[in-house]
């Protein structure tokens, strides 16, 4: 009897080093629930299928536990206390990184991330650029609303083609040279510096507004309704209504990315499930179609568009768009899914589709939390 007890012990404790239970796959608990809203289900079984992950108004310790999500190409973080943010480094695919009215006492990490391509560290009391030094596949860099004097540190990022520097008390003679020697390897680099007018818009609002859009390019997927055959665009809330109104009052251009990738991501799920004949009038439009209409200006496309040329439009003139590692991914993917219907249907897309009722096999399901 002994002799089994004593072997039952064994197993118990072998048991509890095998499965500790006790110990949470991602250590600060608020960082945990956002990544579980993103992904709709327990992170323990889903962390490779992050992709992009926006953190807002949310007071952080530590981002330990993220370094699991090993496919994460966006990470977004505005109005947040954080106190480390190490583990980013250990994020080989990370494309874009945005940090918004943070205090983060420790930038360096920024250094290491070497497949960065779009950075966006704002309002973030910032006196030099040491961190961004490192990032040799920059081409895209704001570093507005700080306080910067001097540009000191871009000087070695070649691929760099769009640089802002607004609302910084710069030195002229300092950053002239900097830009200088930047447009001898660029010519074409975009920079912009001096004061930005906001119509007298508080900055907090301002941000917030940007955080809840930011929110929306990661997130919004589209809604399925009963008796209705194909998804619509996703129904947007309050907040984000009042976001869309302030942000057009000040002509942001950041945020039509994020609407972009929203309506890209739309046209994908409509095209891949559905023959590409899904309508939104003109004349009573989803009010994200509505501010890219009139933003953007697209020209001809009928009085009854089509998700297919919305999403074709925005890839063509993908030029005309702010950056956006997000919008470049649904860009892809709807890419994949178009030349995977010319294959499949060669002859007539619609016609064949619809004559044979089928419903083609999906390809990967991009990331996005409302339905």
């Amino acid at each position: 009897m002994l002799r089994y007890s004593a072997i039952a012990v064994v197993l118990c404790a072998a048991t509890a080093q095998v499965h500790p239970q006790s110990e949470p796959l991602i250590a600060d608990p608020n960082v945990e629930r956002i990544v579980e809203y993103h992904l709709k289900t327990d992170p323990r079984n889903a962390m490779l299928n992050l992709k992009y992950l926006c953190i807002r108004s949310a007071a952080i310790s530590t981002l330990a536990g993220i370094e699991n999500a090993r496919n994460l190409v966006s990470v977004r973080i505005y109005n947040s206390r954080v106190g480390d943010i190490r583990d980013l480094a250990h994020l080989g695919k990370l494309k874009e990184l945005h940090i918004r009215n943070c205090r983060i006492p420790d930038l360096s990490v920024v250094s290491r991330l070497k497949s960065l391509q779009n950075l966006v560290l704002t309002d973030m009391a910032m006196e030099d650029l040491s961190c961004v030094a490192g990032c040799s596949d920059l081409s895209y860099l704001n570093v507005s609303s700080n306080r910067l004097s001097s540009l000191t540190g871009v000087e070695s990022l070649t691929k760099l083609s769009r640089l802002d520097a607004s609302d910084n008390p710069l030195d002229e003679d300092s950053c002239a040279a900097v830009i200088h020697q930047l447009k001898t390897t660029k010519p074409s680099l975009q920079f912009s510096h001096g004061p930005t007018h906001t119509l007298a818009v508080s900055r907090s609002n301002l941000l917030e507004a940007r955080a809840t859009m930011a929110e929306t390019g990661c997130l919004a997927k589209w809604q399925v309704i009963e008796g209705i055959v194909r998804p619509l665009l996703p129904a947007l809330h309050e907040e984000q209504l009042a976001a869309i109104k302030l942000l057009e009052r000040v002509r942001d251009e950041d945020y039509l990315a994020d609407v972009a990738a929203v309506l890209v991501r739309y046209a994908d799920a409509t095209d891949r499930n559905y023959a590409p004949s899904t309508l939104m009038s003109r004349y009573d439009p989803h009010p994200l179609l509505m501010v890219f209409l009139l933003r953007m200006q697209p020209g001809p496309l009928g009085d009854e568009i089509t998700s297919q040329a919305v999403g074709k439009w925005i890839s063509n003139n993908r030029h005309r768009i702010a950056p956006s590692t997000i919008l470049d991914e649904e860009i892809k993917n709807h890419k994949a899914t178009l030349e995977w219907l010319d294959r499949k249907y060669s002859v007539c897309p619609a016609k064949t589709r619809e004559m044979n009722g089928e419903v083609p096999a999906e390809p990967a399901q991009p990331q996005g939390g409302s339905r």
